[in-house]
């Protein structure tokens, strides 16, 4: 009754496990799967719950040592295959490093690890920070400057967190490229440019790598300001305006550039001035020369909007003429004149210009709420991962190297020893190539008397199997009539034997 108690206690553990077992797994592919980490610790628990078993086989007098060697096995498989991926992860890292011309890679490597520690929260792997690294060698223009080693951590966080928003990593370096070139900004005031665009991208609505593709295309235009907040400034106004009337910041910026010298100002106002003066209204060259770029273009589309009505009351004819000329004298399209013409897309002007007066920066905590959202559990998980990769890691990914390079040097020894024997055998195997093609060549030579010979052993092969068909035939029929008397002892294969003998007899040439 004791032992029955005792197996429905057993029976119940077990259960218990499995259904343990099923909620862990349950959890695990909800939250994107098992990591490297939770598959360690489950192979370690597996063998001591293996061992935990085989102890109690023993008590009960069974093969304990066979499940507890097992069970140990199976756990140290688990490692070992967990412990070679992380070899091989930290192995690609140190390659690709070592190809970029990073000095002492595993401590390298290290760092980063330590500066995704600072960053979970942000999302951010160990592969972002390693291709953070890798994008710098090859194309960030900082890397040569003195500065670089003091700033890279910094400058390596804005580009793995931007990525988060959906910025790839070689837009974030074009962007600090421009912000060095134009600017000589240095990796503080690049992360809070960065944030300032992150906040106007959200505030408008657009996407942030749009925002930041838009920057990297046309932010060369603005270098002209010495103040990079002015710059700023002006880049999300015509952004928006660009983006409202359906061009480009290019078009709109070579409009206002026109006025940036005395002459070219004079000439392109005055030209104006003469085609709107036809229409009832003006424009001020002077004026527009001393304005900054965004109230130059308001004040072009303002003085452009006084004459819209006169436009409407023309035929279509005078209408299509007045529209292609002010589109060639103003140097933009007919459907950019169009939106200058429509009062709604001015409002939206006046709005962009109020907008940019003080342009807000994306604070720390907002930035690291956005970046986690846009982390997929399998991120998440990798992040686990990534934290097997420590001083033992590294440790023993070297090692893994130095017995690497021992097996191959062992290795290449023995194939060259036994190339030294195969060596001596060449002469040999020399002459017998040469019999051979010599062979083969008296062969194909003789095919016409080999047919002949070939047709000879049909032939005979023919007669051969009669003979010993009928020798057969002949012995079966004697057997079945009872022809033959059998000696004692004697049973019908003697008797089939004895008529193959006797058949080969007659095949024999005589005196064989």
């Amino acid at each position: 009754m004791a032992d029955e108690k005792k197996g429905i206690g057993e029976g119940a553990a077990e259960e218990l496990g499995k259904g343990s077992k099923k909620t862990l797994n349950a959890i695990q592919t909800l939250t994107g799967g098992a990591n490297d980490l939770e598959e360690a610790v489950g192979a370690v628990g597996g063998g001591i719950l293996g061992m935990t078993q085989a102890m109690g086989k023993l008590v009960k007098g069974g093969p304990a040592a066979k499940d507890m060697l097992k069970g140990m096995a199976d756990a140290g498989a688990t490692l070992v295959k967990i412990l070679e991926k992380q070899n091989k992860r930290i192995e690609t890292f140190r390659v690709n490093l070592n190809q970029a011309g990073v000095k002492d890679t595993r401590v390298f490597i290290k760092g980063m690890r330590r500066q995704q520690d600072a960053l979970l929260s942000y999302g951010v792997t160990l592969e972002q920070l390693n291709t953070a690294s890798l994008k710098f060698r090859n194309s960030l223009n900082l890397l040569v400057s003195k500065r670089f080693p003091a700033q890279e951590r910094s400058l390596r966080k804005l580009a793995a967190v931007n990525e988060r928003f959906g910025i790839s990593m070689d837009t974030s370096v074009s962007f600090l490229n421009n912000l060095d070139r134009g600017f000589s900004m240095n990796a503080k005031s690049s992360d809070k440019f960065s944030r300032q665009l992150l906040q106007f991208a959200k505030k408008t609505g657009q996407p942030f790598n749009k925002v930041f593709e838009d920057f990297n295309s046309n932010i060369s235009t603005f270098f002209v300001e010495l103040d990079p907040q002015k710059a700023l400034s002006k880049f999300t106004v015509f952004q928006q305006i660009a983006r409202r009337m359906g061009t480009d910041v290019g078009e709109l910026t070579a409009l206002t550039d026109k006025f940036e010298t005395i002459e070219g100002g004079m000439e392109f106002g005055g030209n104006l001035n003469m085609l709107l003066s036809n229409l009832g209204g003006s424009f001020d060259a002077v004026e527009a020369t001393l304005m900054s770029q965004p109230d130059r273009l308001q004040y072009i589309t303002k003085q452009i909007q006084q004459v819209g009505g006169e436009i409407e009351g023309m035929t279509d004819l005078g209408q299509r003429a007045i529209l292609r000329e002010l589109s060639t004298q103003v140097g933009v399209d007919v459907g950019t004149i169009r939106g200058m013409l429509n009062k709604d897309k001015g409002g939206d002007l006046n709005r962009f210009l109020s907008g940019s007066k003080d342009l807000a920066t994306m604070s720390a905590t907002e930035q690291k709420r956005i970046a986690d959202e846009n982390t997929t559990r399998e991120q998440k998980q990798q992040q686990v991962s990534d934290q097997m990769i420590g001083k033992f890691a590294l440790a023993a990914e070297r090692a893994a190297q130095a017995a690497s390079r021992m097996r191959a040097a062992v290795d290449t020894d023995v194939a060259r020893a036994g190339n030294r024997v195969l060596d001596k055998a060449v002469p040999a195997l020399t002459a017998a190539t040469k019999s051979l093609e010599g062979a083969t060549a008296n062969w194909s030579a003789s095919n016409k008397t080999l047919a002949e010979k070939t047709t000879e052993a049909i032939t005979k092969f023919g007669i051969d199997a009669g003979i010993f068909s009928n020798a057969f035939s002949q012995a079966a029929d004697k057997i079945a009539k009872g022809r033959v008397s059998l000696a004692p002892g004697q049973t019908g294969y003697g008797v089939l034997k004895d008529a193959v003998v006797g058949a080969r007899r007659q095949l024999q040439p005589s005196g064989s």
